[in-house]
């Protein structure tokens, strides 16, 4: 029996260059992939570093209106701490508001059973928008009313575009 011994022939020969080229693309293709998705994840801290925040856009001379994803809409002082947005001297429309004349009343936030305490701390997240008010508007008077001593109803021309939308206490689901 004899053995053969390998030939020159036999070997698959594979060039050296290009191999090295595709483990470098993969390399940087990985790499950004991770990156971007790092960026994605943490896209609020990116953009304050960049200089794309939203605290610019708050006039603190003034109220501000909040609408969160869920459609209930807040109003008060605004200050904006990275992904969370604060709000004091908040007011909100009554749950028990008149949907037959249209009228809806202001109520300030903290008389509710539950006596929260200021300020109302909102993941951003669940911030859809947030807009400076103007002091003229019908809002800004009510709350000066409100903080004059005054009940304060707003007509039904004032009535707002996101309706506050009352919380629903859980009820136990049925058991099998």
């Amino acid at each position: 029996m004899t053995t053969r011994s390998p030939r020159s022939s036999d070997a698959i020969a594979i060039p050296v260059a290009p191999l090295r080229r595709l483990v470098v693309v993969i390399v940087v293709v990985a790499f950004l992939v991770v990156a971007g998705s790092l960026v994605i994840g943490q896209r609020d801290r990116v953009s304050v570093l960049l200089g794309g925040t939203p605290v610019a856009y708050v006039d603190t001379s003034t109220y501000q209106s909040v609408v969160l994803v869920t459609n209930q809409v807040y109003f008060g002082r605004l200050r904006i701490d990275g992904d969370v947005y604060l709000l004091s001297d908040v007011y909100s429309f009554s749950a028990s508001s008149d949907a037959s004349t249209g009228t809806v009343q202001l109520v300030k936030r903290g008389s509710e059973l539950n006596g929260p305490a200021e300020p109302l701390v909102i993941p951003g997240r669940s911030v859809l928008f947030f807009e400076n008010m103007r002091t003229d508007s019908q809002v800004v008077q009510a709350i000066a009313k409100i903080k004059s001593g005054q009940t304060s109803t707003l007509p039904p021309t004032a009535a707002p575009t996101a309706t506050a939308t009352p919380t629903r206490t859980p009820a136990p689901s049925a058991s099998r």
